[in-house]
C-alpha cells in the first residue's frame, strides 16, 4: 500500500462494504478500505499517490458477560485472498466429512464382478 515513493496516505479513509454476514449471535463486515483520489497526499515524485487499499473485516459478537466486542482487521489484497483461501478449505474439508461414506461391500461387489 505505500513505499518510500508513495508514503501512508495523511487524509481520512473511506470504506465500501462488500458483504455483511449476519450469524446471529456474530456479525462480520467486509469492506474495501482506501483513501479517495486527492486525500493521498503527493509522493516524492511529486505525482499525486493512489492508494489502491486494503481489505477491512469487522466481526462483532458479545462476550462472556454480554457487552459488545468489536474487531476490525486489515490486510494486504494478497493476505485476504491467503485467508479466504483456507477459509474455503477448512468449509471443504467440514463439507466432505458430513457426506456419506462409500460402502465398501456394495464397490467390491461392483469391482469384482468385472474380470
Amino acid at each position: 500500500m505505500t513505499s518510500p515513493e508513495h508514503p501512508e496516505p495523511r487524509g481520512s479513509y473511506h470504506a465500501r462494504a462488500v458483504a455483511h454476514l449476519d450469524f446471529g449471535d456474530v456479525a462480520v463486515t467486509v469492506a474495501h478500505v482506501f483513501a479517495a483520489e486527492g486525500e493521498s497526499g503527493a509522493c516524492h515524485c511529486g505525482l499525486p499517490a493512489h492508494d489502491p487499499g486494503n481489505v477491512g473485516m469487522t466481526v462483532t459478537g458479545r462476550d462472556g458477560q454480554g457487552r459488545e466486542v468489536t474487531l476490525d482487521l486489515q490486510a494486504t489484497p494478497e493476505g485476504a485472498l491467503l485467508l479466504a483461501d483456507r477459509l474455503a478449505r477448512a468449509a471443504n474439508l467440514a463439507l466432505e466429512s458430513v457426506e456419506d461414506l462409500p460402502d465398501m461391500e456394495r464397490e467390491m461387489a461392483r469391482f469384482g464382478g468385472r474380470r
